[in-house]
């Protein structure tokens, strides 16, 4: 009997989607269920992660398994596909975030030199 149990829990350690908890065994974080009436796992859509892969990939990450880095701002960063060709992009949210990175460097230079002529 100990041998089965062993056997067992090989197979499901063995086999990284799906994982023991509380409830029976589920997929592992990185992977959901393939549909709602079978027990098949499968590996989380480019750009999510997590339990039931319901996790955007969070900025700077984006990818497969969330293990890509855009090297853009935020604002040009999709958490599928990464920074975001300028072409790719319509004018009015190009122009939106221009003026808003421009407005916060505009900002941060006015405090610095007010704060520098008042030392």
């Amino acid at each position: 009997m100990k041998v089965l149990y062993i056997l067992c829990v090989i197979f499901i350690l063995g086999n990284s989607e799906k994982c023991e908890s509380p409830n029976g065994i589920v997929c592992c974080e990185g992977f959901k269920k393939r549909d709602q009436i079978g027990d098949d796992c499968i590996p989380c859509e480019i750009g999510f992660h997590g339990a039931n892969c319901v996790v955007p990939c969070y900025y700077p990450s984006y990818g497969k398994n969330c293990q890509s880095r855009c090297s853009c701002v935020e604002e040009f960063c999709d958490y599928v596909d990464g920074c975001k060709d300028i072409k790719d992009l319509d004018t009015t949210s190009f122009i939106s975030s221009t003026t808003s990175s421009f407005r916060k460097f505009y900002e941060h230079v006015m405090h610095k030199q007010f704060f520098l002529h008042n030392i």
